[in-house]
């Protein structure tokens, strides 16, 4: 389910209709492969700096951090006063992008949706009555399924921002003429489908070009090597100009 939003996302991006899109349903459940390992590097980040917080606040609760401090009543304001503050800071971004547009970006969007939506859902099962007549389960799909639908989006989109402006996706896609000749165009490949190519050329175009009609496709590598902060601070200690 959360491929289709990348999906979304991702061709949205570049300007087109999800549903008017060539693709097949093979090819947007297979977009796992683009995300996962994003999602992996997060959840590992995540896990990592939570255990790393239980280590420092020595393994206790967050109540028992609280009774046990010198001033329970400010440490409680102190570690949970952040609520407050998304509770307005999520609104105030969406309603900025409302007025302003794009001008707001979009993963602030994502951000300020999500802060919403914490905000709604503490709201809606903020009563006892409510939380016993749904569980744990439900509630937490609640939650977190809207949540992970507008963050695989704004991931979607985000990737194909970055592919369109970025250099390192030139490729050289030969085809076959009519007289069984080969011809080229160096193209930015930005999307390979099951049967479509998505690519954009030199007049900043971005076209839809059918899989059968490509006899093969050639990698134009023209990337920068990266060179260290030595590289980018000083000319004379980069180890690119050493070998010259």
């Amino acid at each position: 389910m959360f491929s289709l939003f990348y999906e979304w996302g991702f061709l949205a991006a570049l300007g087109f209709r999800f549903v008017e899109s060539p693709t097949t349903l093979a090819d947007h459940l297979g977009s796992w492969l683009e995300w996962l390992p994003w999602i992996a590097i997060t959840l590992i980040f995540v896990i990592s700096w939570e255990l790393l917080s239980q280590r420092i606040e020595r393994g206790m609760t967050e109540e028992e951090i609280i009774r046990t401090s010198q001033d329970p009543t400010r440490t409680r304001k102190l570690r949970t006063g952040y609520k407050t503050i998304y509770k307005f800071l999520g609104p105030l971004i969406l309603i900025n992008y409302l007025a302003l547009g794009d001008w707001i970006p979009l993963s602030s969007v994502a951000v300020g949706f999500a802060f919403t939506w914490f905000t709604l859902t503490a709201f809606v099962f903020g009563i006892p009555r409510m939380t016993d007549r749904y569980s744990l389960f439900l509630r937490r799909c609640f939650l977190f399924i809207p949540i992970g639908m507008s963050v695989f989006f704004y991931l979607g989109y985000q990737e194909a921002e970055r592919r369109v402006t970025n250099s390192e996706f030139h490729y050289r896609i030969y085809y076959m003429n009519k007289d069984n000749s080969e011809g080229f165009e160096e193209l930015q490949l930005l999307r390979t489908f099951e049967k479509w190519l998505v690519v954009r050329n030199h007049s900043n175009k971005i076209n839809w070009i059918a899989m059968k009609n490509v006899a093969r496709i050639e990698f134009q590598d023209d990337r920068e090597k990266f060179g260290g902060l030595l590289c980018k601070f000083s000319e004379r200690l980069c180890w690119k100009n050493l070998k010259k």
